[in-house]
Formats: C-alpha cells, structure tokens, sequence
C-alpha cells in the first residue's frame, strides 16, 4: 500500500448539543476528535489500547434544554473491541460508571451500548477499550448518540460535514505537496505498466479542480464488476482522482456473438447521485482528453489543470435520453447533458491474457466527483 493516510488509534471526543426555541423542537449536534496511537497502518497491532470520550459540550457557550446522552454508537469498519481489564472500562465525568449494567453489545458493523449513565451538557463518557484489526476503506467510521436509552428516542446530528467521523482510523486522502501526491490501495494509477492479478484497486489524488484542499475521508468498494469512490468533502471542494482497477477474469465471448474468440467491454459511469444509482442511469464511459499523470508535462492538456481531463459530453443516445427532462419522455439525468463536461471518463482502458486462457481488464478512470463504475 502506498501513503494511505490511516491514522491508527483515537481518542474519540463527541460534542453533543441542544437548544430550544420558541416554535422550534431541540436541535441535538455532536462532533468528533482524533488523536493517535502508536501503531502502524495498515493493521492496528492486536489489543491495542483506545480511549473513546463522548462530551456532551455547549452551544455558543450556553447549556442547553434536557440534551442528555442514554446510549452510543460507533461505527468502525472492520475493527474488534474488547473491554480492557487494566482500567475501568466505562466513566462519566470521571467517575466509574456502571455502563448500563454491562451493556456492551457488538453489532455487524461496529459496537453498541445501551442505559449508560446520562451525559448531560457539559459532561463526558469515557470507554477504555482494546481494539485490533485492520480498518477497511469500505465503510467510515461513524459516531452516534441518542437521548433514549436504546438507541431510540431523539437522535444528535453532527455538528458539520464530516465532524460524526472518526479520522483517526478512517482511510484518509491527504493533499499534493509539490509534485508528491497522496495515494491509497494497493496499486499505483500513474505507474506505466501492465496490471495482472488478483482484483484490486489503486487511488491517487491531485490537485483541487475546485476549492482549497484539505484531507478527507473516503470510501472505495470494489465488489465484483463494480467499484464505488465516495469522500466526504464540503460543497466548497471538488476534488480530483484518478484510480486504475484490476477486475476479475472473465472468458472470451463465445459463439453464436459476432465477437466470439474476443471480448470488448466498454465500462459505464455514474456521477451525481447522492448514493448508488440504479444501472439504467449509467452512462457509457468516454475517453479522457488526457490522463492525471501528465499534470505536470506543460505539453498536456492535463498540465495544472485536472479538468483538462474531461471530455465534452456528445449529443448522442444514450445521453440525450438520459438528460432530456421526464416529461419529454427523457430520465431527467442534466449531469449527462450533451454539450457540458462529464465528471468522469477513463484515460487507460485494456485487458490481458492470463495463463488460463482468461482475459483480465483493467481500467484507468479520473473521477471528479463522487463516482461509480461498471464493468
């Protein structure tokens, strides 16, 4: 793995606040803080003590309504936790807590605990845990908090983007520095090469095509013929990668097909949408004007200029269905409309030979937007 930014260990600190107003219900925020732990990414090292505080702080100086914690959350992507019996497992406001009579309870994705001593404004809940795996860049790492005592009654909200997310072991995209850039996975898009093996996936970040850079969580899923890159970013910023995949072997087409004894796949792209969108508002991938790597040969149309990596959308089906509005009969997709940039588009689009007599693609796409990818 290159330079993922997976800062190991935490102390994890969430702000909870309430205020009421005169026609308004309260409104209930928290945030989250991160320090480290010695340990080395990618894996943290087994039984790894953490400390995790919840603080229930104050807005704009003042307490604030009946804004009591009764039950946590922590999401943490492919972690373990055990308590660690070398402290009291559990405080509030410093004192030994019962922690709801032993209310620990693990669930899929993370941990749980239910009827733990109310944390009122002002106040802190402390966990002193063991905790060992290795993150997985799949899923980010989340906070919760509820005022009910199991996982019920009214639920705090972060406080900003992002602030519900735990950094410290999230995957992380730091920002250029010069002509180094900040890369996650296992392969390196910019490397000039041929890509064979086992499906995986490689990250590389850029300069901003918008905004003033600052690190950012992400997730990357690659299940099967399809990948997903998601960041956390603020509207302020738009952001701009490029990642080679290596996708699973399949055969040659076989007869009766018109291509038997060859296979051409052309990838479809999606951008735009707040979460996976179905396939059918996929678009066919375009080619790059040019690739991320050459962001720094002035003979390119990428030179300091990430979105001179786009190329212009054409007034072709199927985008011309995809954007024209519903009640023409279209699906309303404008981030597909003829005539403007797409967000996406691969620059590397190839396949290799295996012993076996298997084909293996591999892909090269810049995505400056929160995209997603189909065989």
């Amino acid at each position: 793995m290159n330079s993922m930014r997976k800062l190991i260990g935490f102390v994890f600190a969430m702000a909870i606040v309430a205020f009421a107003a005169p026609s308004f219900g309260q409104v209930k925020i928290f945030s989250i803080q991160t320090s480290a732990l010695p340990a080395t990414p990618p894996a943290i090292p087994a039984l790894t003590p953490v400390t995790i505080t919840w603080s229930n702080a104050l807005s704009n100086g003042t307490l604030s309504g009946n804004s009591v914690i009764n039950s946590i959350r922590l999401d943490t992507n492919g972690l373990t936790w055990q308590v660690d019996p070398a402290h009291p497992w559990c405080t509030t406001n410093g004192t030994t807590s019962t922690c709801g009579a032993g209310q620990l309870s693990s669930i899929s994705t993370g941990l749980q605990i239910a009827n733990i001593t109310g944390v009122k404004p002002g106040g802190t809940f402390t966990l002193n845990l063991l905790v060992s795996g290795t993150p997985s860049c799949a899923q980010v790492p989340k906070g919760y908090a509820w005022t009910g005592n199991t996982w019920g009654g009214n639920q705090f909200g972060p406080a900003s983007l992002g602030s519900d997310v735990a950094t410290s072991y999230a995957c992380m995209l730091g920002c250029p520095s010069g002509t180094t850039y900040p890369t996650a996975g296992n392969l390196d898009p910019f490397a000039d090469t041929i890509f064979m093996g086992s499906p995986d996936w490689g990250l590389v970040r850029v300069n901003n095509a918008l905004g003033t850079c600052t690190p950012l969580a992400f997730t990357f899923v690659q299940s099967g013929t399809n990948t997903a890159f998601v960041s956390i970013k603020p509207p302020d910023q738009v952001l701009a990668v490029e990642y080679v995949v290596q996708w699973p072997p399949v055969s040659p087409d076989a007869a009766p097909a018109s291509t038997a004894g060859w296979t051409d796949k052309r990838p479809k792209l999606a951008w735009g949408f707040a979460a996976q969108p179905p396939l059918s508002q996929y678009s066919p991938a375009l080619a790059c004007v040019c690739d991320l790597s050459d962001i720094t040969n002035s003979t390119s149309a990428c030179y300091n200029n990430p979105n001179g990596a786009l190329p212009v959308i054409p007034n072709v089906e199927p985008f011309i269905t995809l954007s024209k509005p519903v009640a023409q009969g279209g699906q309303g997709l404008t981030q597909y409309a003829p005539g403007t940039k797409a967000s996406m588009c691969v620059s590397q689009h190839a396949w290799s030979t295996l012993p076996d007599g298997t084909i293996q693609y591999w892909d090269k796409i810049v995505d400056e937007s929160d995209g997603w990818t189909n065989q």
